[in-house]
């Protein structure tokens, strides 16, 4: 049974629950592209393995835990964009991913840090999320302490 995602979307709702599995990864701005020509949207978001079986949990101590897995590339595409619009006001190059919202012309991907892109439609809602690769060079690690999570860190395999 292969876990890679692959997605046909037809709502901001159904977009917003297929992007829960991206909520708190890294996200490069650098790797979202506008086609005017085509009318499509463009993103690439990482997300953890959906495999209980290779995920790794290990104790530091009584109280600290860090537990690893693996990271997948998904491309997310909306089709019948007119208007895609990276609103960057913290500039700092690095965004962690919090949620998709509908808005009156479309949808918004909203980071954690201050910045969100803007999607406007000129059509029906039509989108696609797929996995591109399992990123062998790449692991995820989350940092607890007692019952409190670190976030999530991306490196090295």
């Amino acid at each position: 049974m292969s876990e890679l995602l692959n997605l046909t979307i037809s709502s901001v709702e159904e977009l917003a629950d297929a992007c829960a599995r991206f909520h708190d990864f890294p996200v490069d701005l650098e790797a979202q592209s506008f086609d005017s020509a085509q009318h499509t949207w463009t993103g690439t978001f990482l997300r953890r393995t959906s495999d209980p079986t290779r995920i790794v949990t290990s104790r530091r101590s009584l109280f600290v835990k860090i537990t690893e897995f693996p990271l997948f590339a998904s491309r997310i595409t909306i089709r019948n964009v007119s208007e895609a619009e990276i609103q960057d006001r913290a500039q700092i190059g690095l965004y962690t991913f919090r949620q998709v919202n509908r808005t009156a012309s479309g949808c918004r991907f909203e980071f954690h840090q201050d910045c969100d892109i803007s999607i406007d439609l000129d059509g029906p809602f039509l989108a696609e999320v797929c996995d591109v690769r399992e990123l062998a060079e790449l692991r995820g690690r989350v940092i607890s302490v007692g019952f409190v999570d670190f976030g999530i860190d991306v490196g090295a395999a």
